[in-house]
């Protein structure tokens, strides 16, 4: 299987799992073989500090297997005394960081999560990563060792910066649907669900269908806009920059821009928690929670 339908392979599998995260394992599994790494934690906390902490998502999968007894022992015994958790809170958002620059030269002797707990994880030449939750949690993210020799190198940390608003796309519209009494869904009965705005279409952009308050969206003419029963603006939900909008668009950047401010005017958006405007394609199907 080549890269690129390994990848196109992992965004259809993180997609699916924003309706049924029990499958996160198998979404996990192609993110490590995509990336080239031993396994990965995500992690889904809120709360002002590490003893106050509320955790929404934890899973450790290694090798497609969860591993519900690391998370537990971390969880239980690790977590509230883990050296590196107050500064990955304090960290730019999506910045990659090696775990040893999380960790003082003195703590990486005496740490007990950094010399228990890493070394069990495989995780002790891995990258850690904090993206902006909804709602004001923060998303933590930890990926394993390289499978080989060839290390953190520029080709696999540029797949991982790839993957990593893919991610954050999976943790926001878990958080809509939980907030629309959502979770647990099929995407058909989703068209059914009071106070969502559902709108599938194909993998082309071409609608298939949609409900009531989709329909009222897109007579609006703003936001998402049904041209010749095709859907458009669904590129903002892909992680890719305004700049990289604007060129498949042929847009200018400015113009994509004008475009996102009036959106959020328009439907008084101040957070992502208050309405989502990503579009979630899945097996030839988008939705878009609201």
């Amino acid at each position: 299987m080549g890269q690129q339908d390994l990848y196109d392979r992992m965004l259809r599998s993180l997609h699916e799992v924003a309706l049924d995260a029990t499958d996160w394992p198998e979404a996990a599994s192609l993110i490590d073989a995509a990336c080239g790494v031993k396994g990965d934690g995500l992690v889904v906390a809120g709360g002002r500090s590490q003893q106050d902490a509320e955790l929404y998502f934890a899973q450790f999968c290694f090798r497609g297997q969860r591993r519900k007894d690391l998370e537990r022992l971390y969880l239980r015994d690790y977590w509230f005394r883990d050296e590196r958790v107050p500064r990955l809170r304090l960290l730019p958002d999506s910045q990659l960081v090696h775990v040893r620059e999380l960790y003082t030269e003195e703590e990486r002797k005496t740490s007990a999560t950094y010399n228990e707990v890493l070394r069990r994880t495989s995780t002790r030449d891995s990258l850690n990563v904090r993206l902006d939750g909804p709602a004001g949690t923060r998303v933590v993210w930890a990926l394993g060792d390289p499978v080989d020799a060839g290390g953190w190198g520029a080709d696999r940390v540029r797949m991982i910066e790839r993957v990593l608003p893919h991610v954050r796309q999976f943790v926001l519209l878990r958080h809509a649907l939980a907030e629309a009494g959502a979770l647990g869904e099929s995407l058909a009965g989703l068209l059914d669900v009071a106070g969502t705005t559902v709108i599938q279409v194909d993998r082309q952009g071409r609608i298939v269908a949609a409900n009531d308050r989709a329909v009222e969206l897109l007579r609006q003419g703003d936001g998402l806009t049904d041209q010749g029963g095709v859907l458009h603006a669904v590129k903002l939900a892909t992680g890719r920059s305004l700049r990289e909008i604007a060129a498949l668009m042929g847009r200018k950047e400015g113009t994509i821009r004008w475009h996102v401010k009036q959106i959020f005017a328009k439907h008084r958006i101040a957070r992502q928690s208050d309405v989502v405007r990503l579009v979630l394609s899945v097996s030839g199907v988008t939705m878009s929670p609201r």
